[in-house]
């Protein structure tokens, strides 16, 4: 997978998350954590840039196994950061009401569609080296 449909479908899945994320947080019970919608986008993008590119590292690699370990190590990452993030959130922010988690957590799952796709076709990758066989 070259890098520039990559960005291209990243900066599309951004604007439709920003999008989203902006008309939810004009209504009036999200209007408070609007910091910390816009902080998801960033670091779910973020996230993103630095999964494919680490993915890219192993795509070639003969052994297949590693990359599917890679994509489930940085889903479980992926998560437990997203579930720290919300837990740090609440407390050194006392919000009181949890209405910030919906766009928080409809960001993550635009961007985990995205990441997901996007790994797919680069698992998907014919070796660049002739001397790892194909399949």
């Amino acid at each position: 997978m070259k890098h520039i449909p990559f960005f291209k479908g990243l900066l599309m899945t951004t604007i439709i998350a920003l999008g989203i994320s902006y008309a939810l947080s004009l209504l009036p019970q999200e209007a408070p954590f609007q910091k910390i919608i816009f902080t998801s986008l960033a670091f779910f993008a973020s996230f993103t840039i630095f999964h494919y590119f680490v993915g890219l590292s192993v795509a070639n690699h003969p052994n297949k196994g590693l990359f599917i370990g890679l994509v489930q190590l940085f889903s479980g990452i992926k998560i437990a950061l997203t579930v720290a993030f919300i837990v740090l959130f609440m407390k050194f922010e006392k919000p009181d009401t949890t209405w910030f988690v919906l766009p928080f957590l409809l960001n993550y799952a635009i961007y985990t569609v995205f990441e997901t796709a996007a790994l797919m076709r680069v698992g998907n990758q014919k070796p660049k080296n002739k001397d790892i066989p194909s399949k």
